[in-house]
């Protein structure tokens, strides 16, 4: 019993530490999406480029690109990049404090990095800023506009996986926010929830090693549809992609297998992804 006690108290440990994880994680992707990234001066614009410009929840124009200037055009402002890169993203949170955009850009780069727990932060930040200024059609212009870029760069990764995001936010706010809901137009919470599932997998199509685009397609699987033994089926097949550096799959192999009442597997599956998460060592901006 003594020798059992010793082994299994660590073990008690590292549960209590999946739980929050895992839950942070899904409550993270449950929110993830309001609008596009944010300041930021493009290096090398493409003058033969349209602008994509939308009113931004601060007042200003934000005008979408990426990190090579695609979108951009030539733009005497503040410019805002859809960076996957979080210490770029945060410079951009710090210019647009108050800036659902600029928050919504923070978290997406969050989200691709074992941070998950600040992600959800952000999103909480950004539900918080909607509501404030129920500026509930900024979810439209969100996903008019990525549409609008594909137009024109129809294999645009990052802008896809963006567009996922931003339909699984309105399906998500349908659903839990339902007071909200009455104040905008939508269709069923499933039709946004069905795209976004149809644009993770674009993305996995067009980037087969996008693990971060499978674990969220893995995530509507199981949050949505309620199927688990598929949930699980993605995230194994995103740890066969790369078993090396992919937390997120862990820890959301964690949560399912908790869910099926699999405790020694979820025991295991958390403990190697947080394991992951502090081999990664990443530090998030202050």
């Amino acid at each position: 019993m003594v020798r059992c006690q010793v082994r299994c108290q660590p073990l008690c440990q590292v549960f209590r530490q999946v739980l929050p994880v895992t839950v942070a994680l899904c409550l993270a992707v449950g929110t993830f999406v309001a609008a596009p990234s944010v300041c930021v001066r493009a290096e090398t614009p493409d003058s033969g480029s349209s602008a994509n410009v939308t009113p931004s929840s601060d007042g200003a124009k934000t005008v979408l690109v990426d990190e090579n200037g695609v979108f951009s055009g030539q733009i005497q402002e503040d410019v805002l990049n859809m960076t996957d890169n979080i210490t770029l993203a945060h410079e951009q949170l710090k210019e647009h404090p108050n800036n659902a955009e600029a928050h919504f850009l923070y978290a997406v780069a969050l989200s691709r990095s074992p941070y998950l727990e600040e992600a959800y932060n952000e999103m909480r930040q950004i539900r918080s800023l909607l509501k404030q200024s129920r500026d509930f059609g900024l979810m439209d212009r969100t996903i008019e506009q990525y549409e609008g870029l594909l137009k024109n760069h129809p294999n645009h990764d990052v802008a896809i996986y963006r567009l996922a995001f931003a339909n699984y936010f309105k399906g998500y706010w349908i659903d839990k926010e339902p007071e909200d809901a009455k104040l905008f137009e939508h269709g069923p919470s499933s039709e946004y929830y069905a795209k976004a599932k149809t644009y993770m997998r674009e993305v996995v199509s067009l980037k087969p090693d996008d693990v971060w685009a499978r674990n969220y397609l893995g995530h509507i699987v199981l949050e949505h549809d309620k199927d688990v033994n598929s949930a699980i089926a993605i995230w194994q097949e995103s740890l066969s992609v790369n078993d090396k550096q992919n937390p997120g799959a862990l820890l959301m192999l964690a949560r399912a297998y908790t869910i099926q009442g699999d405790i020694q597997k979820a025991l295991i599956y958390g403990a190697k992804g947080l394991q992951q998460k502090q081999l990664m060592g990443l530090s998030v901006p202050k």
